[in-house]
């Protein structure tokens, strides 16, 4: 379990470090972080650590070969067999845990995050008619507050209803 908490204090600091690289502006939260101007850096420890603001304009080390769809499956792939062998490797020193724990916190939101882009990028345009719901209108808005009510219901109900069974059956015994 220590590994899950681990991989999720990854996660959480690298996207804090895009944040304070990047920025972020979320007006309706009345958040905005100025990010840096690319190029440059910020010392974090002297000049031992700096944190500077680059992209990669292509994928993995800036190599592009074979498109999108050929990275995304690597990934996939890639994703697959880190699972098959953190399965296998349940019974290693922590160490050893620890370092599988920093691969999955890094790739594997990110690979998800791919997959999720690839899935919205190969969508075609569908111009707005009369069955298309904007989402910038009141009943999208209460549409979604009612899935996300009614989600939660589905969600804690059957714990609620439990007690009852439980303490019956208790009582049978």
């Amino acid at each position: 379990m220590r590994i899950v908490f681990v991989s999720l204090l990854i996660v959480i600091a690298d996207q804090a470090s895009k944040i304070a690289v990047k920025g972020i502006d979320l007006p309706a939260l009345g958040v905005k972080v100025r990010g840096l101007i690319y190029g440059t850096s910020i010392p974090v420890l002297g000049d031992f650590l700096r944190l500077t603001y680059i992209e990669n304009p292509g994928m993995a080390f800036g190599i592009d070969l074979g498109g999108k769809l050929l990275f995304s499956l690597f990934s996939v792939a890639a994703s697959a067999g880190i699972l098959y062998y953190l399965y296998r490797a349940r019974d290693e020193p922590l160490p050893f845990r620890l370092s599988l724990a920093m691969i999955l916190g890094r790739y594997v939101p990110a690979v998800a995050v791919l997959a999720m882009a690839g899935s919205l990028a190969e969508k075609k345009y569908v111009p707005p008619s009369l069955g298309t719901l904007p989402t910038d209108k009141a009943p999208f808005a209460v549409w979604l507050t009612l899935i996300i009510l009614i989600v939660g219901a589905l969600t804690f109900f059957p714990a609620l209803a439990m007690g009852p069974i439980a303490e019956h059956l208790m009582m049978t015994m």
